[in-house]
């Protein structure tokens, strides 16, 4: 998994609002990828078709699978599959319900 989050979920809930066109260039220039912060060689490497974007590829699988939203530029990881941004708005200490049958 990723070095820095134990797990992914944990990495979306502090995806940035936003990635300024600096950070964009640190990660580009360096080879890091945006998600984890780990470096990245080699064959597992997957970069945005739209913009770029370095990610690794175990990021890029999971990104394909959860959201399929470039952290970027907002475009499609996988083009085949649906997009679908992960949404984290429950409130602490509040728990969901399932609605009633």
């Amino acid at each position: 998994m990723c070095p820095v989050f134990t797990s992914f979920v944990d990495a979306l809930k502090n995806k940035p609002k936003e990635l300024t066109k600096e950070e964009i260039i640190f990660y580009k220039e360096k080879k890091i990828c945006v998600v984890c912060k780990g470096k990245v060689a080699g064959f597992n490497t997957y970069l945005c078709p739209y913009c770029d974007v370095i990610y690794c590829e175990k990021c890029a699988r999971a990104l394909s699978l959860l959201e399929n939203v470039c952290w970027a530029c907002n475009g499609a990881i996988d083009p085949a599959k649906p997009v679908k941004p992960f949404d984290v708005q429950v409130e602490p200490g509040k728990l969901m319900k399932s609605p009633k049958k």
